[in-house]
């Protein structure tokens, strides 16, 4: 899943947020209606005409509504939209989204930036329990890092995502929710790097400083249990035992991964 975004914004930012909002109403809808297990969208990109959920595995068919171009591509378009009107912003209405049943389901998407065609490009932090990690030199990646609680409290869905901030997790407790330290119930036969989709409100802890050892460990260790939060960190170029179960690297406000 290799990807190349440019950390900028536009104003259709906030009408392809709306539009990935109701996609994933949409989305939460039809897979109940067929009783399917909702698929894990680790990315998902907005465009004038489409919203394409790119999974982290094969699920199969697309749902109703919905379009597969292989096995790991969903997208829905609607081609009956209002007349005269178009855009994302069009999309969203024409998708007729009600309540926040994706919300729910998929908190932890966040904008980070446009693809080179444009779409704009969310990531699903929720998606990557245990550590994300944000490689390049220490004040871009910083900044990176400290831009997504800024960018999750902008999103439709924010209300189901809890973001904190912090320097160390390792010291006394108190300035951060105890998120690591009380296992939540146990997920098994979680293989891989990716999660389940959460349901209701994540955790996500975005860290000032790249993590230390001590931390590593324990967030591995809380990542395979429902429940687990993000935690979103900077590190150093070529840093490899730092590195998380998502590696996104920054270079000139564009990131890779």
């Amino acid at each position: 899943m290799r990807r190349w975004v440019r950390r900028d914004r536009t104003p259709r930012d906030t009408t392809a947020a709306g539009a990935l909002d109701a996609a994933l109403n949409l989305l939460v809808r039809t897979c109940r209606l067929e009783r399917r297990a909702l698929p894990v969208c680790p990315v998902a990109t907005v465009t004038d005409d489409r919203v394409t959920l790119h999974l982290a595995a094969p699920s199969g068919h697309a749902p109703a509504s919905w379009e597969d171009d292989d096995a790991t591509t969903w997208w829905c378009a609607r081609t009956a939209l209002p007349e005269g009107a178009s855009g994302a912003r069009a999309l969203a209405d024409s998708l007729d989204s009600t309540g926040s049943l994706g919300s729910a389901a998929y908190p932890g998407f966040v904008l980070v930036g446009h693809a080179p065609d444009g779409a704009a490009t969310f990531v699903d932090l929720g998606a990557a329990p245990g550590l994300v990690t944000v490689e390049g030199v220490a004040g871009e990646a910083a900044a990176v890092v400290a831009g997504l609680g800024g960018d999750l409290a902008l999103m439709p869905w924010a209300r189901d995502v809890r973001v904190w901030t912090a320097s160390d997790l390792d010291g006394p407790t108190g300035t951060v929710p105890d998120v690591l330290r009380t296992p939540p119930p146990s997920l098994g036969g979680l293989d891989g790097r990716w999660g389940a989709p959460p349901r209701g409100r994540h955790d996500v802890v975005l860290l000032t400083s790249p993590a230390t050892p001590r931390l590593r460990s324990r967030v591995r260790a809380a990542a395979r249990r429902r429940g687990a939060p993000t935690v979103v960190a900077p590190v150093a170029p070529g840093d490899e035992a730092a590195r998380g179960v998502w590696r996104w690297r920054v270079a000139d406000g564009v990131v890779t991964w």
